[in-house]
């Protein structure tokens, strides 16, 4: 009954939308968590501290990353609510309170990394070289979450919508941006001066800028449904639904904030073995 019933489930139409849906968010989730790999890799050229401080700080980033996609499922139910519903303005609405309440958890993490870098970078090494380095970078780096959180609550009200290639198309842009601008700016490409990690921080926030900019443009300019304005982000914001919203999005939230950080935990302790350890585990980490 069970193999029948799994057999019925997979012919045809089903399939086809399960890999139309499936293969962009998991394409999209590829390129989120790249970014620091993508640093890695081509701040390899410069040296071990410099790898090792990107590992770190891009590990701390990622817990971060991680946390604010589990803000955003509390907007992906009820948008998708409201979408099957038919009810256009209540998918609206939540797209607005998914991207209002991201965005104040990544303003909270730009403070916290601001304020502690040098505290989150020496969890896991002793190296002043390396927390040095680190610092430079998460600080820069940091401000790189206002993307994460405008770009992971336009996502999830799209892939309600079953159009997750849109967001998918834009990270990609945001990729390609990401590893260009690491050319120019960590090697002083194109009359640039070599800034090296610095350049490496840089690169991160302005290619998420660039992916921000055109996403929204695209929304905006071809008035799509997701395209909410001042008086939807007013509508949503109300005690009642944000205390619905964190319902559904906390519990997610604490699960994949307690993985995330078990992975920058085991980072810390292995981080241990020194800088050359430290360098070798952050390629294998990203």
């Amino acid at each position: 009954m069970l193999l029948s019933s799994i057999i019925h489930h997979t012919r045809g139409d089903f399939v086809r939308r399960l890999i139309a849906i499936a293969l962009p968010i998991t394409l999209q989730s590829i390129m989120f968590s790249s970014r620091g790999l993508v640093d890695v890799l081509m701040l390899g050229q410069l040296g071990e501290a410099d790898i090792a401080a990107v590992g770190v700080a891009s590990r701390a980033m990622f817990v971060t990353t991680i946390m604010l996609v589990g803000v955003t499922t509390g907007g992906a139910l009820l948008t998708a609510q409201y979408w099957g519903a038919g009810d256009r303005q209540g998918v609206r609405e939540s797209t607005a309170l998914t991207w209002l309440v991201s965005t104040l958890f990544a303003l909270l993490t730009i403070v916290f990394f601001v304020s502690f870098p040098a505290q989150i970078m020496g969890v896991t090494t002793d190296s002043q070289e390396v927390i040095s380095l680190g610092v430079e970078y998460i600080v820069i780096t940091s401000f790189s979450m206002l993307a994460v959180s405008c770009v992971s609550s336009m996502a999830v009200g799209l892939r309600a919508m079953h159009k997750p290639g849109l967001s998918t198309f834009f990270s990609g842009i945001g990729i390609l941006s990401n590893v260009f601008l690491n050319w120019v700016l960590i090697f002083g490409n194109l009359g640039f001066p070599a800034l090296g990690i610095k350049g490496a921080a840089i690169a991160t926030v302005l290619s998420g800028a660039i992916e921000v900019a055109t996403l929204f443009g695209y929304l905006y300019f071809s008035k799509h449904l997701l395209a909410f304005k001042f008086g939807d982000i007013k509508a949503a914001a109300t005690v009642e639904k944000v205390v619905r919203f964190l319902k559904l999005s906390l519990p997610t939230t604490f699960n994949f904030l307690a993985w995330a950080g078990g992975l920058f935990a085991y980072h810390a302790i292995m981080g241990q073995s020194g800088v050359q350890g430290l360098a070798a585990l952050s390629v294998d980490a990203c």
